[in-house]
């Protein structure tokens, strides 16, 4: 074999390694896809991202930015991981600014060492500068920037080669739909969920009127007899001896059925809501009241009661 005929076996060679290289990250590029597509939840999104990314590149560290909702003007910190040191939670980039308008240019992954040459001296640059040797990968939804991912020196201590700015490029495409389709999803999935605590709070709200409703109508039902036995009383009374121990007791049955009546009308004020009125009270009446309440129960366990209250 010649050397022209070597020269072109090895081309061949290295044209159908290329090509091979290409097939299988095309079907790993579909499968990550397929399942990026599959996930809807937020966090994992992301951190399956940015595994697939170190693990498939080689990548000794890896950071992804991207916006909050409170501050659409800045890119933050979404997740970091791999060894060495990451950005620290704080460490923003703003979403108008020389690196983010030069990405959004040009459309593609970009090589950390040239960005850092490029830009002038900046914040931007100083989070640039942990991950130099790396790629920047914009992550583009609908022609604008919703968020970059860099990834840092691989391990191996190789620079990054034209298919992996390929397939780190295909990725970042993708990745960006995923996650808008994730943040609609965690969107709708809140209004949802505002929704159904509406509409619980609104149950509620029905369960309670239908119990003023019945409470009102129990308290009428009740107030009658009450009324009734309140007169009866009242007669009884009337012919008792006064000072009397049974006229006593009618006193105090008369007493319980005033509180009867007040929890009725408590009953009618929750149906229909009213000011709490304020008033001055004697706790000295208030006492004597409970402790003549309590007396028969006294006298039957052979307790002696003395009251000194205070004026």
């Amino acid at each position: 074999m010649t050397d022209f005929d070597q020269e072109r076996f090895d081309a061949l060679l290295a044209t159908n390694r290329q090509l091979k290289r290409k097939i299988f990250d095309l079907y790993t590029v579909f499968e990550i896809s397929r399942n990026f597509n599959a996930v809807l939840d937020y966090h994992s999104l992301i951190d399956s991202f940015i595994f697939t990314c170190l693990g498939q590149a080689g990548g000794l560290k890896g950071t992804i930015y991207l916006e909050k909702e409170d501050e659409p003007d800045r890119l933050y910190p979404a997740m970091s991981k791999g060894s060495g040191e990451l950005p620290a939670s704080d460490q923003f980039i703003m979403a108008e600014s020389d690196l983010t308008s030069h990405l959004t240019r040009l459309n593609r992954p970009v090589l950390t060492n040239s960005l850092i040459d490029d830009l002038s001296p900046g914040h931007a640059v100083n989070i640039l500068g942990l991950f130099r040797s790396g790629v920047v990968v914009p992550l583009i939804y609908q022609t604008r920037l919703s968020g970059i991912f860099i990834i840092g020196e691989k391990i191996n201590g190789d620079d990054y080669g034209t298919d992996d700015i390929e397939f780190l490029s295909i990725l970042g495409n993708q990745i960006a739909v995923a996650i808008e389709n994730a943040r609609l999803y965690e969107g709708e999935r809140s209004a949802m969920n505002q929704l159904q605590a509406a509409q619980e709070q609104l149950l509620r709200s029905e369960k309670l009127a239908a119990l003023g409703e019945m409470s009102a109508k129990v308290a009428h039902e009740v107030n009658n007899p009450l009324g009734i036995i309140k007169n009866y009383l009242l007669l009884l009374k009337r012919q008792l001896k006064e000072d009397s121990e049974p006229k006593e007791l009618v006193g105090v049955v008369t007493e319980e059925i005033d509180r009867i009546a007040r929890i009725v009308k408590q009953l009618l004020q929750f149906h229909r809501p009213q000011p709490i009125p304020r008033f001055e009270i004697n706790l000295n009446i208030l006492l004597t009241k409970l402790l003549n309440f309590m007396q028969r129960q006294l006298n039957t366990s052979g307790i002696e009661l003395i009251k000194d209250f205070s004026d």
